[in-house]
């Protein structure tokens, strides 16, 4: 099984209304042989960006398809979706990602879609929207930013000034915030454990807090694996420092799920055992 065979069937799962990161995790865990770290990565990220582009993606699929999206063979629109963000939005070229796409159709037993699917790819490819092209906010947060509806109109309502700015900034990468276990590592062995796998690290801005640009899924990590870490935004992270727990002392844990927050007190002054 390649990537992006993959993303498509993750995607085509995904519209049954499972949680992304579940339907993304099963698909690759059942995928035998597995894929290796560079392809779970590309087929992760073809996912994501068509989940995060979606409502811009069938807005220039639109604009040269006959037919609904929905009233397409199940496959069709996962590949087109996943083809145009290829060639969009992750730099890969249009001729590999049309090539590849056309490929798909007859993976995916659709050969008699494979010239449609080669067609709208070059044509919409061609495309370059620009924010403008919706005069009115709400509609432009919508479709050209791909917020929710009920977020859109709460942006466009409440902060008219800065919801572009806002909006955009959503797609700016940014490293993922992981709590060390003291009891397993420490952070210097972590940052090199990580960076030996391929991800790059730095430090964050308390002891056992490291920001992480992950290639890939943070939980295919064996240092995950090895309990060495958990994924945390510094948020729930600061709350547990704020309540400077110490040994011997009792705490009440009010805060909501899933519990990251009372290992981090738990282990408060604990070192590598």
């Amino acid at each position: 099984m390649t990537a992006r065979y993959l993303a498509v069937k993750a995607l085509m799962r995904q519209e049954q209304n499972g949680y992304a990161n579940l339907v993304l995790d099963s698909e690759l865990k059942a995928c035998k042989p597995p894929l290796s770290p560079r392809d779970a990565a590309f087929a992760s990220g073809i996912f994501y960006t068509v989940l995060e582009r979606r409502s811009l993606l069938d807005w220039m699929l639109a604009q040269f398809s006959k037919r609904p999206l929905e009233k397409l063979d199940a496959p069709v629109p996962a590949i087109l979706r996943a083809g145009l963000a290829q060639s969009k939005f992750m730099d890969v070229p249009l001729p590999a990602a049309v090539n590849e796409s056309v490929k798909l159709a007859k993976a995916f037993g659709k050969t008699s879609a494979a010239g449609m699917v080669n067609a709208m790819l070059r044509r919409t490819a061609a495309l370059d929207p620009k924010p403008e092209h919706w005069p009115d906010l709400e509609e432009r947060l919508r479709t050209y930013y791909c917020l929710s509806q009920p977020i859109a109109a709460l942006f466009a309502a409440q902060y008219p000034q800065d919801a572009e700015a806002m909006a955009a900034a959503f797609y700016q990468r940014r490293p993922t915030a992981i709590r060390v276990n003291p009891l397993r590592t420490t952070d210097e062995a972590l940052t090199q454990t990580l960076q030996q796998e391929g991800h790059t690290v730095t430090a964050g801005p308390w002891p056992h807090c490291l920001l992480v640009m992950f290639n890939g899924n943070p939980s295919a990590s064996k240092a995950f694996h090895a309990g060495q870490f958990h994924v945390q935004g510094l948020a729930s992270q600061f709350a547990a420092l704020c309540c400077d727990a110490r040994p011997g002392m009792r705490v009440l844990d009010l805060c909501a799920a899933p519990g990251g927050k009372k290992p981090d007190d738990c282990r408060a002054d604990a070192g590598p055992r």
